[in-house]
């Protein structure tokens, strides 16, 4: 499979709208499939011109960015996408459907398509991939799409398994509470005006940088009419969710952008700051134990000239890892899409780390990082309250905020308020 299939965005279910010209698009195209297809759609037909909306939002999202990457999707008729009464399928999609309407759109001459694979031998495997022909995109303009006319009907609480698979659960009062936050939140993140200030050839290097990050599937989410938050939780306990792993922010595309593009945004015309919280997990640790955080740099180990981001990816796999052995294999994954160069010295970071840290040493290879990503995603939730009560738009990055670089003393004064109360510590902030 060549690079550029490689640099694909994933499909996201969830696309939908009602604008005018998304809905007579998608209608007119409708009455071209029925007459290419010789019959018309009469069981659901609603339904039917739906999963065609979806389907042409997420082809349109791929023609508006640089490099026009392909879409990758499933074909797995069992996917939680294209399960029927599923939270997760908020748009109604199936199966069927979907795969009728790409099949049609393809004999119209309006999709390009490449299958998917799996290779037995080496354990490779890539989705099928979509994107719209020259003729579909002679259509979006025809119609007058714009980006703003996307919506996401999305189940904003997800929960994942220990296999990281989507489960189902039953609502709580916890449950509930949490979507209220999140639905206010995102009511505020849908009317920002949030756009990178920078040239086409900056654009396309940060294409590249995003692509490059890793290879293996190569399916990313800079899609810049995803402008929702939902949370991932991780772990359950039957039908009822366990909220005590995870919880992180996901979903917004700004997510996906390199600190130093995140520096050229601009937020309803104004320039932007990010504060985030230093060596936040190891720093919840040390004050766990009832210890002084480090004055250091908890990432830097002194004679290792390797890179900051590696290293801290080093440590995040410690802390994430249940055993040491699944924490070395993590670690041996990361170094094989970051620096190749550094897999001999698995053992020696490993060991650079036990050492630096080893006052909390016990806690690494436990999967204490997941649980400190639960208490760290609800300072989070709090610091995103508390800006919108000053009517001030923030964009969370897990354990940094981006907001207009004139409230930075603001962000700043919430965000040592929150971490004393939760932690009885102010944190670092930088």
């Amino acid at each position: 499979m060549s690079v550029a299939l490689d640099t694909s965005l994933r499909f996201n279910p969830a696309k939908t709208s009602t604008h005018q010209a998304a809905t007579s698009l998608a209608a007119d195209l409708i009455q071209a499939i029925q007459h290419h297809r010789g019959q018309r759609f009469t069981r659901q037909p609603t339904l039917y011109q739906q999963n065609l909306t979806t389907i042409l939002l997420n082809l349109y999202a791929a023609s508006m960015t640089s490099g026009k990457p392909w879409v990758a999707y499933s074909r797995n008729e069992n996917d939680p996408i294209y399960r029927q009464k599923s939270r997760y399928n908020s748009t109604g999609l199936s199966y069927r459907r979907v795969t009728a309407l790409l099949g049609s759109l393809t004999g119209l001459g309006l999709l390009e398509t490449v299958r998917g694979f799996y290779d037995p031998t080496t354990g490779v495997s890539r989705l099928p991939r979509m994107r719209a022909s020259q003729e579909l995109e002679d259509f979006f303009d025809k119609y007058g799409l714009t980006p703003r006319m996307t919506c996401h009907i999305r189940e904003t609480i997800r929960l994942k398994n220990r296999q990281k698979k989507l489960v189902e659960y039953r609502d709580t009062p916890t449950t509930n509470r949490i979507r209220t936050d999140l639905d206010r939140i995102n009511a505020n993140l849908v009317d920002a005006d949030i756009r990178l200030n920078c040239s086409i050839e900056e654009l396309h290097a940060l294409l590249a940088q995003v692509y490059g990050r890793n290879q293996g599937e190569g399916i990313k989410d800079f899609d810049r009419t995803s402008t929702t938050l939902y949370r991932v939780f991780n772990n359950t306990m039957a039908s009822k969710p366990r909220l005590t792993h995870g919880g992180r922010f996901y979903g917004h595309w700004v997510q996906c952008l390199l600190s130093d593009y995140r520096e050229k945004l601009l937020l309803d015309g104004q320039p932007v700051c990010e504060l985030d919280f230093s060596g936040l997990s190891i720093n919840m640790l040390y004050l766990r134990e009832g210890l002084p955080m480090p004055e250091e740099d908890v990432y830097a180990v002194e004679g290792m000239a390797v890179d900051r981001g590696t290293m801290k990816g080093v440590l995040q796999r410690l802390l994430n890892a249940k055993d040491m052995k699944q924490a070395k294999q993590a670690i041996r994954d990361l170094l094989r899409d970051e620096d190749r160069e550094l897999l001999p010295r698995v053992d020696e970071l490993m060991q650079a780390f036990l050492h630096k840290h080893v006052q909390i040493v016990r806690y690494f290879g436990t999967g204490v990082g997941l649980e400190l990503q639960r208490q760290d995603s609800h300072m989070a939730n709090l610091i995103l309250l508390r800006l919108l009560d000053r009517g001030i738009t923030c964009v969370p990055v897990h354990d940094s905020f981006v907001v207009q670089a004139h409230h930075r003393d603001q962000l700043k004064e919430i965000m040592e308020e929150v971490s004393k109360e939760a932690l009885g510590a102010i944190l670092r902030i930088a």
